[in-house]
């Protein structure tokens, strides 16, 4: 079995462990060959979404157990609808598959065009999901009243399977460059925050993760899922900083409300502006 990807040496624990012991064994035999890379990136891409290899049928019925077991047999299984498959499954790139771009994400951005954000959020299949919405920031906390850069990236979450308790997710990044010390930028967020909470009934988690990452997720160089695993219930929420104190007891720069209502009424945002909804 000295080419099989699949066998006993292999450990059963996380998925990343799984897939870097696969890729050791699939690849480090030998120099790598042009191809590769696109296998590579195949078992990775699934890898990083938390699928584990043998589990790649059920969402790639094309790709069967036993295309998953040599080096040969899996390069052949790659075809372009299979590829193309792959790569609709998880919103990425299939230049990045090929190997042809660092990218896996297409570019998607709403500054300015907050409309594209919500119509974005309207497309997304919840099947459950409560917080299709998820914020990360990179600074120790989030002040208006500071004009330092606090970069923040947007990301839609979609559910597209589940393994017994493994939700298996896709991501839509946005590249904006959100700033929260840039008092239009902070506007449109708490705007769109402030209606998704209100009317959309979608909470807007925040995470806060090194400045690295956020960086390469904003670029859509990384799969965000590893620095979403803490509870999406966060303390505050983004809505948080768009809510007065009657609305949301962790109520945040309430001071700016007024602001945020103009702004909701100029985009035209919100059916009912005014609207109050306890937490």
């Amino acid at each position: 079995m000295g080419g099989d990807i699949i066998d006993v040496g292999i450990p059963l624990g996380p998925v990343t462990v799984s897939v870097n012991g696969l890729l050791r064994k699939l690849f480090g035999r030998r120099e790598q060959g042009p191809t590769d890379v696109v296998a590579e990136r195949f078992l990775t891409l699934f890898g990083a979404h938390g699928v584990e290899v043998t589990q790649i049928p059920r969402l790639l019925p094309a790709v069967g157990l036993d295309m998953l077991n040599t080096r040969a047999s899996l390069l052949k299984a790659l075809t372009c609808d299979v590829l193309d498959g792959a790569a609709r499954l998880f919103g990425v790139e299939r230049e990045w598959l090929d190997g042809a771009t660092e990218v896996l994400y297409p570019c998607r951005c709403c500054y300015k065009r907050p409309q594209l954000f919500f119509d974005d959020l309207g497309a997304v299949r919840t099947d459950g999901l409560e917080f299709p919405v998820r914020a990360l920031y990179s600074d120790k906390t989030l002040s208006g009243g500071s004009d330092r850069p606090q970069p923040v990236v947007l990301l839609l979450v979609e559910k597209i399977a589940e393994f017994g308790d493994n939700e298996i997710q896709r991501f839509r990044v946005y590249y904006d460059s959100w700033d929260w010390g840039y008092f239009p930028a902070r506007l449109q967020l708490k705007a769109m925050a402030r209606i998704a909470f209100l009317e959309k009934q979608t909470p807007i988690s925040l995470y806060r993760v090194p400045y690295r990452k956020l960086e390469m997720v904003r670029e859509g160089k990384a799969v965000p899922r590893d620095l979403l695993t803490r509870s999406p219930l966060t303390s505050p929420s983004l809505e948080d900083f768009a809510l007065s104190p009657s609305e949301s007891a962790q109520s945040q720069e309430a001071e700016e409300l007024p602001a945020v209502m103009e702004y909701i009424s100029k985009h035209g945002l919100g059916c009912c502006e005014g609207s109050t909804k306890d937490r």
